[in-house]
């Protein structure tokens, strides 16, 4: 039986994967940054996949794909790099980790934690709503 740690994927794999599994995301929060600065192509491309592939159901799978893509990098890539070890010195557990950087792994995880962090602070920004109180 293959345990996770001996599956872990190659680093190139992982960055590819990782890569890949991110780009819907940082698509979607680029064509978003541009269109608020004024330049609204991409905006456009993406607003018409979205009318063409259905406006609610775009709606429903957005948040899997980002933020599912967007978790898989991480963990894809954060698996590649990073060894985890447990060992017993007498009554202690002694937990390690080993971690090898690689150039491409630590940038999807830049990446990929960035739009991460960019998206569910929007999320968080968008529906807040602040509640004052005014004596009157």
């Amino acid at each position: 039986m293959t345990t996770l740690l001996e599956a872990r994927p190659s680093p190139s794999r992982a960055a590819w994967w990782g890569a890949a599994l991110a780009a819907p995301a940082a698509f979607f929060i680029l064509a978003n940054l541009l269109n608020d600065a004024g330049v609204g192509f991409l905006y456009a491309a993406l607003d018409g996949l979205a009318a063409r592939f259905g406006g609610p159901a775009f709606n429903v799978l957005s948040p899997v794909v980002f933020l599912g893509g967007l978790g898989a990098a991480l963990a894809l890539n954060a698996l590649a790099i990073a060894e985890p070890g447990v060992r017993r010195d007498g009554r202690r557990l002694v937990f390690t980790l080993s971690v090898e950087p690689r150039a491409s792994n630590v940038a999807v995880l830049f990446v990929a934690g960035l739009a991460l962090a960019a998206l569910l602070l929007y999320g968080f920004v968008e529906n807040f709503r602040l509640v004052s109180t005014h004596a009157g």
